[in-house]
C-alpha cells in the first residue's frame, strides 16, 4: 500500500502536472490527496498490526523516517491546495513559490522512496531480491525526480 503510495500515485502525479494545463494541475491535486489517503491508510493498517500484536510502534528507520514521511504526505496537499490551486490558490502566481514547491515535493516523494527502501532492507531476508526491488525503484525514480 506505501509503496504504492510513494512509487505509483506519486509518480503519475508529477508525471501530470509536467504535462501543463489547468485540467492537469487540478489532476496533480486530486492525485496527490489520493496519495496522502493511501498512505494513511497503510499507516493505519501497520498500526493496528502491531497494536494486534503488542509490538513496540516506530522502533525502526523505516517507521521513523516513514512517520515523517507519511506526516508530510498528509499536510503537504492540504497546503499545496491552499497556496497553489490554480482557481483560487494564494500563491498561484508567485514563480519562486512555485519552485519551492516544485523541489520540496520531490524531496518528500524521495523520502518516501528512500522509507521503501528502508522497509525492503528489513522485510526481505534475500539480499539478491532486496536489490532487485530497490533497483527497481532507483530505476524509476528519475522519470518523476528529475
Amino acid at each position: 500500500m506505501m509503496m504504492t503510495t510513494f512509487l505509483t500515485l506519486s509518480g503519475v502525479s508529477i508525471l501530470t502536472k509536467k504535462m501543463g494545463g489547468v485540467d492537469n494541475t487540478m489532476a496533480h491535486g486530486y492525485l496527490m490527496f489520493a496519495a496522502s489517503g493511501t498512505a494513511s491508510f497503510g499507516a493505519y493498517a501497520i498500526w493496528s498490526q502491531k497494536e494486534m500484536y503488542g509490538k513496540p510502534h516506530l522502533t525502526t528507520p523505516h517507521g521513523q523516517f516513514g512517520a515523517l514521511t507519511l506526516a508530510l504526505f498528509i499536510f503537504y496537499p492540504i497546503a499545496a491546495y491552499i497556496a497553489y490551486n490554480p482557481i483560487n490558490g494564494l500563491f498561484k502566481q508567485n514563480q519562486f513559490a512555485r519552485k519551492l514547491h516544485k523541489l520540496s515535493g520531490k524531496i518528500i516523494v524521495a523520502f518516501g522512496l528512500i522509507t521503501s527502501c528502508f522497509g525492503i532492507t528489513s522485510m526481505e531476508n534475500d539480499p539478491l531480491k532486496a536489490a532487485a526491488l530497490i533497483g527497481s525503484l532507483i530505476f524509476c525514480s528519475p522519470f518523476f525526480l528529475l
